[in-house]
């Protein structure tokens, strides 16, 4: 950053130093406590909106589950505005999509789709099947929250963020809360949302982490702790079913559910004081899934903020104390674009480290772009081998880098499917086929690969190859293989089937190959 421009910023930071002194000195701090409750935590955005117009400050920000994902976006420097759009042009059905769309895959990947329609794959292990942890890994919704908070990136400490931010999530293996107040913000959010079985679990500082909900839905006293005056609570939490409703196994877990969360809820509730503040949006049914609704509950929002507007007004600032309000805010989150001088992975992922190189290398020497990197992840992400892929910017010697977090799959790295072909011309002839398929990916630094394919019915088929890259960029390859296949041969008299042969087939082979891009590849064997 040139000289001229730091003074310029500690100036700044001097003036709305002084101002937030003497405006402290004159008005109560005021903490933000947003619940938790999926889609309908879109209502939070609602309120914010208010709450701007109304020309109410907020000092500290506690948030659970999708309360944590709106607080600390706010907190990170974001408007209610800006999270509005970005809730609205986010395709939300994508976004709990974690494979890549299939033009993104390499021509091997695009391949294991040929004969399975299902895309998921059981890992396999010498004491059984292993499943994923959770049915999303969340990798692009950490992208999304990573490019939207890319101004606090390097921040540490969530004290330092533009609004002192607290996020809370549940330890999964002791069921205690866990209060995050320092670390990657991203990782926080996301932990805090981290609902089972939807999302897998998030790890955190040694722990693993799901959804906070289940301990502390609405976090008033954490926010308690955070020294302010004055609380704001909004609590979207879903209401009960009545008997009526109760009609599967569904709705009575759910309910089950709902009823834990609640007591916990009003637990925290009875912890406001009579000068505090609590919203409850009028989202009626809307559930926590129905993101599609988002505008309906940014609309609720604004509704359950303007029915305490009386006692919002008591907490409003005047113009000129709002804007300098704002101005102190808007410059703790100076927008940076460093120059790119290094991409490494973290230590935990060092294996990786000449895959990862060879494929970022294009981003040294270039300034900091989220469009650019995002990308690039996708590229890693498609290989199929990692659960997520993360980074962080990180200064070394003055220097600015790259540092990558890439967990491996957890259910890897061995994997079986399973689908079923079933055909009738209905005359008679009916056939059927079931088929196995067992890969075994990263056998060696190259990304070696063995897969096998076992049909039984009507055409049996035992299909075995070994896929070896040359390079790490599997441009060119090797694979020996070996095959057996069994199918029928029928000799006609005009449209009349006169024989039956059954014809058996062996093969082996080396097969020597090119790929091209990702849509084809060359072989000669």
């Amino acid at each position: 950053m040139p000289a001229k421009r730091v003074l310029k910023v500690l100036a700044l930071l001097v003036v709305f130093t002084c101002a937030a002194a003497a405006e402290a000195a004159e008005r109560p701090r005021i903490g933000l406590v947003l619940s938790g409750g999926g889609a309908r935590g879109a209502a939070h955005v609602g309120v914010l909106k208010v709450l701007e117009e109304m020309r109410v400050p907020i000092d500290a920000i506690a948030g659970t589950s999708m309360g944590a994902v709106v607080g600390g976006l706010y907190a990170s420097g974001l408007s209610a505005a800006q999270i509005e759009e970005l809730m609205s042009s986010v395709n939300w059905q994508d976004a709990f999509r974690d494979r890549p769309p299939r033009a993104e895959l390499n021509y091997r990947r695009k391949q294991d789709d040929r004969n399975f329609l299902v895309r998921y794959a059981l890992g396999v292990r010498r004491d059984g099947f292993v499943l994923p942890r959770g049915l999303v890994q969340g990798q692009k919704l950490e992208q999304l929250l990573r490019s939207a908070t890319l101004p606090v990136m390097d921040v540490e400490d969530f004290d330092d963020l533009p609004i002192p931010f607290r996020a809370i999530a549940t330890d999964l293996e002791t069921g205690e809360p866990v209060v995050m107040s320092r670390g990657d913000l991203v990782v926080a959010m996301r932990a805090s949302m981290s609902a089972p079985p939807v999302f897998a679990p998030t790890p955190y500082d040694g722990r693993l982490l799901i959804d906070g909900g289940l301990v502390e839905n609405l976090p008033v006293e954490t926010a308690q702790q955070m020294g302010v005056d004055i609380l704001i609570a909004v609590d979207v939490s879903f209401p009960l079913y009545a008997r009526d409703q109760l009609v599967s196994p569904i709705e009575v877990t759910n309910q089950a559910f709902a009823i834990m969360i609640r007591g916990r809820t009003l637990e925290q509730r009875r912890k406001l004081g009579p000068a505090d503040v609590l919203i409850e949006p009028p989202l009626g049914r809307l559930t926590a899934v129905d993101f599609a609704r988002v505008p309906q509950a940014l609309e609720a929002g604004e509704e359950g903020a303007y029915a305490v507007s009386a006692q919002l007004a008591t907490l409003s600032l005047d113009q000129t104390a709002y804007d300098a309000y704002l101005a102190r805010r808007e410059a703790r989150a100076v927008e940076r674009s460093p120059l790119i001088e290094f991409v490494r992975v973290d230590a935990a992922s060092s294996e990786y480290e000449r895959l990862v190189t060879a494929k970022m290398r294009d981003l040294i020497d270039m300034p900091l772009d989220e469009e650019v990197i995002g990308r690039k992840l996708s590229e890693l992400y498609a290989l199929d081998l990692f659960e997520s892929i993360d980074y962080r910017l990180v200064t070394e010697e003055g220097r600015s880098g790259l540092e990558l977090h890439l967990r491996r799959k957890s259910w890897g790295p061995n994997y079986i499917r399973v689908g079923l072909n079933l055909e009738d011309d209905f005359e008679g002839n009916s056939r059927y086929n079931a088929a196995l398929r067992f890969i075994s990916t990263e056998i060696n630094d190259l990304g070696g690969e063995w897969l096998t394919d076992l049909q039984i019915g009507d055409n049996p088929r035992l299909f075995s190859e070994f896929y070896q890259p040359l390079s790490l960029s599997h441009r060119y390859f090797v694979a020996p293989k070996l095959e057996f296949e069994e199918h029928s041969v029928f000799l006609r008299e005009e449209e009349d089937r006169i024989a039956e042969y059954r014809v058996r087939e062996y093969e082996a082979g080396l097969d020597i190959g090119r790929e091209i891009s990702d849509w084809g590849e060359v072989r000669l064997g």
